[in-house]
């Protein structure tokens, strides 16, 4: 993996990236630059790391995290929260392949995006613009990595931004995405934050220490359960007249998945503790009944 990324000076006078709180900079640097980045621009991003990574306290990350990608959803990333997948849409125009090995690679790469993920198909009529100008090599490449059989007919439901002209005989300089976005308002209610990446995040990280990966979130239904999982908890925050925060969340998910990882009987099939059932059980492994 390279140990650098490029990032454009233009991002400081940015519209998108101006509009945003320190915070959520912060955040998107994060996103840009961080070791969990790949060479296509799309990854498995996992929350809890990022937020170690930045020192920020769950609630402070999402927030930030959020405001990251609802302003940016337009013409910067796209977001998978189902699956925990993120797309910059411009990170091959400003990191772009720079020898046919580097193509051969996203094969690998993109395997370890879930089946599940949308986002796949977004990717690749961009990791295609991505070879323009490139010798016949790197386009070979890309058609033995990814057989057209694969890509036909795959697009992007929300087409990105045309690049700047060419100046003279270069190669086209980065796209110009600035954007206008409208001052954001202060909202008198707190608003409400996703928290099922709090629930994969805990649960995954749980199973990656017994089976030494994280299996995959994309499975029908994964993000209604989580959703339900966070509402579960919250009932039993209110029973025991405690705050329901994010990291109050998290501690409940990693104790009761480090309890179902450990059970063992005869429902649960070796080597896999899945989802679905975890979620079946929920009252087991935290010990207490709440009315659902």
């Amino acid at each position: 993996m390279r140990k650098y990324r490029k990032v454009h000076i233009r991002m400081w006078r940015d519209g998108f990236f101006s509009s945003l709180s320190i915070e959520a900079r912060l955040v998107w640097l994060y996103l840009l630059t961080s070791p969990q980045t790949r060479s296509t621009g799309l990854y498995c991003l996992s929350i809890d790391r990022a937020r170690r990574d930045l020192g920020m306290e769950p609630e402070a990350f999402g927030k930030a995290f959020q405001e990251a990608i609802d302003k940016g959803t337009t013409e910067s990333v796209r977001w998978d929260s189902e699956n925990g997948v993120i797309l910059l849409l411009h990170f091959l125009a400003y990191n772009p392949p720079e020898n046919p090995n580097v193509v051969k690679s996203w094969e690998a790469l993109v395997d370890e995006i879930p089946e599940a993920s949308s986002l796949i198909s977004d990717w690749i009529p961009i990791a295609k613009d991505s070879l323009k100008g490139k010798d016949k090599s790197f386009h070979d490449t890309f058609d033995k990595a990814f057989p057209k059989a694969f890509r036909e007919g795959l697009s992007l439901p929300n087409p990105i931004p045309n690049p700047i002209p060419k100046a003279g005989g270069t190669r086209a300089p980065a796209p110009d995405y600035t954007i206008t976005h409208p001052a954001i308002e202060p909202d008198p209610i707190e608003p409400q934050v996703d928290l099922t990446w709090v629930v994969q995040d805990a649960y995954r990280g749980q199973y990656a220490e017994k089976y030494g990966h994280r299996g995959k979130w994309n499975e029908p239904g994964h993000g209604d359960k989580a959703r339900g999982l966070v509402e579960y908890f919250r009932e039993v925050a209110e029973a025991k007249g405690v705050e329901f925060t994010p990291d109050l969340l998290a501690r409940g998910v990693k104790n009761a998945t480090k309890r179902y990882i450990q059970d063992d009987d005869e429902f649960v099939s070796k080597p896999c503790h899945p989802f679905d059932l975890f979620v079946a059980r929920i009252d087991r492994y935290v010990g207490r009944q709440v009315k659902r």
